[in-house]
């Protein structure tokens, strides 16, 4: 056989030999790892609607981001950023807007009422209003301590040295005994003359003390309590107060945002029992005059209606359980008493400071350390202020506020 015809049998079998290794080749499946099985295997989301991804189901799977990091090549990795955008070209709907809301971008249609009759409250609020912050981290106790005494300096009403604490004998709350036979306090009669006790003496035969029976709130009632807060708005402490809330970014660097909050705080009305009782309770009057609740004295922590019931005759003073000075700028005192012949075993107020001064503390630490103890400074003094809160409808307001010593 000559050479040629041995070269051409020759490439014929080689080309054979390759022709039935490709096809085995193609007949056979590729072999995959775990990891691409289980990425192709995942189950797909459905695709947004046009109404945003509020209407898209969740997926079966919950996302890891184990799975976000085996995404196909070419994809781009899931991300929260992405989630909160809409598709392109789908619009998603607003929210509704709250009322706070409504209320900043335009004039509300629910105004402040002044009513007569029964159960009216005092300051009408509108729902979803919040009246207080919750412990507001921002704020120190090195910032509280400084803040009071700061006040403290600037309380140009302060009265201490025109009343007399007549300490007399030294008791405990579970005494039964009287060990002070005269009154507590001796007052001269420039300490209700000044700018803001003036004002405050005129609201002592606004309230009933029993928090059972319903307020009725007339319009000289109300014009008493916006004269009082007009007093106290204008003095350096509350300059000094709006200020620092501001700075902390608990109100608003606006006209009347203090006087607002304390409007709202201190003079709404409410249910201190509870559910459908009788609205007849505020702050104010459980703080700055007293209240009766299920024949137990509740509040009475203002020295000047405490002196007020002194000279009436309906006050009792028991003697002192401990008092304490702040450097002649007034002192504070707790103490045992009965007022129209109901005990107060422990009771705690301030003595000779203004209301403005009491009001301001009591506002700064229900707003910094509501329902907790709230450091102060006063005199060189440290202390404490103790705050609880009342909730109606969804609001917070001061339940209750008084030093602790």
């Amino acid at each position: 056989m000559s050479r040629a015809l041995l070269g051409c049998l020759f490439a014929l079998i080689i080309s054979a030999a390759a022709l039935g290794q490709e096809a085995t080749h193609n007949n056979q499946s590729p072999t995959r790892s775990y990891a691409q099985a289980a990425n192709n295997n995942q189950p797909q989301a459905p695709a947004a609607s046009a109404a945003g991804a509020s209407d898209a189901k969740p997926s079966p799977t919950p996302f890891s981001y184990a799975q976000a990091a085996r995404a196909p090549s070419g994809t781009t990795p899931f991300s929260y950023a992405q989630a909160a955008r809409p598709p392109s070209g789908t619009t998603t709907p607003s929210p509704p807007r709250s009322f706070p809301q409504a209320s900043q971008n335009g004039p509300s249609n629910t105004a402040t009422r002044i009513q007569q009759g029964t159960n009216p409250p005092r300051v009408y609020q509108s729902r979803g209003q919040t009246t207080s912050a919750p412990g507001v981290s921002n704020v120190s106790d090195d910032d509280l301590r400084s803040f009071s005494e700061e006040l403290l300096r600037s309380d140009s009403n302060n009265a201490a040295s025109l009343v007399r604490a007549n300490w007399q004998g030294r008791t405990h709350g579970s005494n039964t005994a009287d060990v002070a036979s005269q009154p507590l306090l001796v007052l001269q009669a420039r300490a209700l003359q000044l700018s803001t006790t003036s004002k405050l003496k005129h609201l002592y035969d606004n309230y009933v003390p029993d928090v059972g029976q319903a307020e009725v709130v007339t319009a000289y009632e109300r014009d008493e309590d916006r004269a009082l807060l007009d007093a106290i708005m204008a003095t350096q402490v509350m300059a000094k107060t709006k200020k620092f809330l501001v700075d902390k970014g608990l109100i608003e660097n606006a006209a009347g945002s203090l006087k607002n909050k304390l409007n709202m705080l201190w003079f709404t009305m409410f249910p201190r029992l509870g559910g459908q009782s009788p609205i007849g309770s505020s702050a104010f009057e459980h703080v700055f005059l007293a209240e009766i609740r299920k024949g137990e004295i509740s509040g009475f922590h203002n020295w000047l209606y405490f002196a007020h019931e002194e000279n009436t005759g309906k006050m009792n003073y028991l003697g002192y359980i401990r008092h304490v000075d702040l450097a002649g700028r007034g002192s504070v005192v707790k103490h045992h008493f009965t007022w129209n012949n109901v005990t107060k075993p422990v009771g705690s107020m301030f003595i000779g400071t203004s209301p403005e001064l009491e009001m301001a503390l009591y506002t700064v630490c229900f707003l910094t350390r509501p329902d907790n103890k709230c450091p102060v400074r006063l005199g060189g003094e440290p202390f404490f202020i103790k705050t609880h809160s009342f909730t109606y409808r969804g609001n917070k307001y001061i339940g209750s506020a008084y030093p602790e010593i």
